[in-house]
């Protein structure tokens, strides 16, 4: 039987590991759906011992725990894993990792964030003073953020557990090893938290005479052995007492520098005669050297400074989204099926423009900046907006490459089809094509890891979570009520942080610049024609949650009777 054809694939593909794992834990001592066991099971366990892997610990799931587990990242299903040992592999593969990461919400991600930059394994209660600060700074709002974090972290990191991110019980909470890989801080990829590498890093190329002349100069009694050198300055600069003692001495200049890096990024350059507060620094190790022209300050610093913050803002709740100004509904639709209808043609204008023979495909694939200039000034749009356009068409197949030797974008076959249809139906096209693509054209124009820059129709735009995204926010613009309208911007504002989701690490936050991406560009009149949000994007994301609740596929609905005549008249 496919796994399409069954009710939940989820399920089944658990059963079969549980039957033909031969590690499994046998049903009768396995947990309870809540995480509980039988008290007729009890007895016959005897003691557990703590989950010493990542596969150990799945084998201890109950059979509800792994189909979740499966849900939340189907990707572990294809190909179905022959047991669980294979399914733990498979989630702790760098590209697993990297979507299961790209769909988490704010407050999770920080928590993974903040696990990464703990000791490992690491405590609940130090994982929660990451989070919360050691409450000695004098920050305005820190107990009311504090007591927030207390409450949402235990369903932070149960998200985190339920994706197997995260294993291990309370004392001994463990990220999975390519999660700490692409979120811990490194040269090349820095820590979203902004936090350095730590003193025991930092170090680990410095000769031992080094290690005694900042010994000596910090206070500190010398000692011949490195390890042990290493473990009295981490003592130090995790010593509140002692450490606050020494910064008393600094110069204010000095002080100064450590301001400067204590929020990230933590490496800044150094000249071969430093001035005396870099020098200072330097000599008491607040400042190590990463290479002869550039420092870094050490971990347990950098959260001596900021009181033992991994974050400096955490985000524990999203904020809320309030109206703030009256629109007339009727007005709000009437501008949205003009934008609508502006959408039809300006799609349709396009494909006229490369209807002759488009534009060359670069070597690398996609459009050359030259020629999406070219084609924003046929569409009198900006180079952004066109770029959305162009990407827009691209997703919906109206447009795609000629298979020629000299290979050249052209309208398809299927666009013939599209401009034969009705108003409606080629709107309700190109929605159905927009929704779930993963395409991102507001990165056109950045560059990526490297250094290169990102053209439209390229090969470096696809980001997994652009649709869980778009979801996100159309669900929020259907939950607000319809009158009064919220404006545009103050809407877009709070939807920015309720639709916010695990960034992709490490590949660079995607800048929203063009329409289709919340909160950019796009949110202005200009591109939208009211500060309002109308009846159609509410629609959709109803019809969505519905499709996902029956497991059907998703059809963007029609527009209203409204929005219908609207067009059919202009057209």
């Amino acid at each position: 039987m496919l796994l399409g054809q069954v009710a939940d694939p989820a399920q089944v593909v658990v059963d079969e590991l549980v039957a033909l794992d031969p590690h499994a834990v046998h049903p009768l001592y396995r947990p309870c759906p809540d995480g509980s066991v039988s008290a007729a099971n009890v007895g016959r366990m005897g003691t557990t011992t703590p989950p010493r892997t990542l596969a150990e610990a799945l084998r201890a799931r109950g059979d509800e725990s792994l189909a979740g587990l499966l849900r939340a990242r189907p990707d572990l299903l294809n190909p179905v894993p022959n047991d669980i040992t294979q399914l733990a592999t498979r989630a702790g593969t760098r590209a697993s990792v990297v979507r299961a990461l790209e769909h988490l919400d704010r407050f999770a991600l920080q928590t993974a964030e903040a696990l990464a930059v703990a000791p490992d394994p690491a405590p609940y209660d130090i994982l929660l003073s990451l989070l919360t600060g050691d409450g000695l700074d004098d920050g305005e709002q820190r107990d009311d953020v504090g007591a927030a974090v207390t409450a949402a972290l235990p369903g932070a990191l149960a998200t985190l557990r339920e994706q197997a991110l995260v294993w291990g019980e309370d004392e001994r909470l463990r990220l999975v090893r390519t999660a700490r890989e692409l979120l811990a801080p490194s040269p090349q990829h820095p820590s979203p938290t902004g936090l350095g590498p730590t003193v025991a890093e930092a170090t680990a190329g410095m000769s031992p005479g080094r290690l005694q002349e900042i010994l000596t100069t910090a206070g500190l009694h010398a000692t011949h052995d490195p390890v042990s050198a290493v473990a009295a300055l981490s003592a130090l600069f995790t010593d509140r007492t002692r450490m606050a003692e020494l910064l008393d001495t600094a110069p204010v200049e000095a002080l100064s520098v450590l301001d400067r890096l204590v929020w990230g990024p933590p490496y800044g350059e150094v000249t071969p005669n430093p001035t005396p507060p870099v020098k200072w620094l330097r000599d008491r190790g607040l400042l190590l050297p990463v290479s002869t022209r550039t420092v870094v300050l050490p971990r347990e610093a950098a959260l001596h400074l900021r009181a033992g913050r991994a974050h400096r803002v955490p985000e524990p709740a999203p904020p809320v989204v309030t109206a703030a100004a009256e629109r007339d509904p009727q007005a709000v639709d009437r501008a949205a099926a003009g934008q609508a209808f502006t959408a039809l043609s300006t799609v349709e204008e396009l494909l006229k423009l490369w209807n002759g023979g488009g534009p060359a495909i670069l070597r690398a694939g996609g459009l050359s900046v030259r020629e999406l200039k070219r084609t924003a000034t046929a569409l009198d749009v900006t180079e952004p907006i066109a770029a959305f356009w162009v990407e827009l068409a691209y997703a919906a197949g109206l447009l795609a490459t000629d298979g020629e030797s000299d290979e050249r974008y052209a309208p398809t076959p299927a666009s013939d089809e599209w401009l034969d249809l009705s108003a409606q139906h080629r709107w309700t096209h190109l929605a159905t094509a927009w929704l779930p693509a993963t395409r991102v054209p507001g990165l056109v124009g950045g560059q990526d890891a490297k250094g290169r820059a990102l053209s439209a129709l390229g090969p470096e735009l696809d980001r997994s979570a652009a649709p869980d995204v778009r979801r996100r926010v159309l669900a929020l613009f259907a939950e607000l009520p319809r009158a009064p309208r919220p404006t545009r911007r103050r809407c877009c504002d709070g939807c920015a942080g309720n639709a916010r989701c695990g960034v992709p690490r490490p590949q660079e936050r995607a800048p929203t610049s063009a329409p289709g991406s919340p909160c950019g560009r796009s949110t202005r009149p200009s591109s939208w024609g009211s500060r309002a949000g109308a009846r159609c994007p509410r629609r959709l994301a109803r019809c969505w949650r519905r499709a996902r609740r029956r497991r059907r596929p998703f059809w963007p609905p029609s527009c209203p009777n409204r929005w219908t005549t609207s067009c059919s008249r202009r057209t």
